[in-house]
């Protein structure tokens, strides 16, 4: 069985999955007996599934027990029109950031011998890295600032193309998300950027040498993503009170759509101080 990517584990989902059938022309899934799943279509397709072959997620949030509301929705509209931080979540990282301690055994000698698992680990140093970068710019004044020297993508593709002056145009460009500053996937290679950037991202990575030294030995190459995340099919729906709560406080619908490999806690951590439960429920269960 295959599919482009995985789902929250305490969620509703929906997603395709391929299932290698040789020799049919049809298949009746009817049959199809797994509690809690629900097969909604299903057709046959030349081709399998592959991990990362999507455009994104599309999620509906509900947002239990959330006060000043008012404030809510300023920050709301506010993330609309700005977008936030594109910091990887805390699940990239593991449960109390194991991720990381394992990726710093990795690197001193220890044997990983699944794939999947070393996969895991060595993202999570280059995510460490990068969300280290987005803080950084972030101190300094220069998340929403163009640099002589910056990265930048353009939208919709991973196409990127390094700043050697800032005009109107540039500008114009980067307020409508046109374009957008990039950081480093850290591995083996020279880093695109050049001047004050070039200096910023190299500060990072050496403060973080176990990672940046690490990393290039398994095979892993430079490469750039966004530091700028934009939502897109954005809603915002303050749910009505039941009749028995007293209190001021609302539960609150909010849906969006993100590219692949964005998280929805990343818009999350901008909106609300919330409490993820499912942290809890993943540690209790291990």
């Amino acid at each position: 069985m295959t599919y482009a990517g995985l789902k929250d584990r305490f969620a509703v989902t929906e997603q395709w999955f391929g299932i290698h059938v040789p020799g049919k022309t049809e298949y009746d899934l009817s049959d199809l007996d797994i509690a809690g799943v629900e097969v909604l279509e299903y057709a046959r397709h030349n081709k399998k599934l592959r991990i990362g072959v999507l455009s994104g997620n599309y999620f509906e949030l509900i947002l239990r027990d959330v006060d000043h509301i008012t404030e809510l929705e300023k920050r709301w509209q506010n993330i609309v029109e700005k977008g936030v931080p594109n910091y990887f979540g805390q699940q990239r990282f593991g449960i109390e950031g194991g991720n990381i301690d394992r990726a710093l055994a990795l690197f001193s000698g220890s044997k990983v011998k699944d794939k999947k698992k070393r996969g895991m680990y060595l993202s999570a140093a280059r995510s460490f890295i990068f969300n280290s970068l987005i803080s950084e710019r972030i101190n300094l004044q220069l998340f929403n600032s163009l640099s002589i020297g910056d990265v930048l993508m353009l939208a919709g593709t991973q196409s990127v193309f390094h700043l050697d002056a800032i005009d109107d145009d540039i500008i114009e460009r980067f307020n409508t998300k046109d374009v957008d500053i990039t950081a480093p996937m850290w591995g083996a290679g020279e880093l695109m950027t050049t001047d004050k950037p070039k200096i910023l991202e190299q500060q990072i990575a050496d403060r973080n040498n176990e990672f940046s030294q690490g990393l290039p030995r398994f095979g892993l190459k430079q490469e750039r993503r966004k530091i700028r995340l934009s939502i897109n099919d954005a809603e915002i729906n303050i749910l009505e009170s039941k009749p028995e709560n007293n209190s001021e406080t609302r539960d609150v619908k909010i849906c969006f759509f993100l590219p692949a490999g964005c998280y929805a806690t990343t818009v999350l951590r901008e909106l609300v101080d919330f409490k993820d439960m499912t942290v809890r429920v993943e540690k209790n269960s291990t």
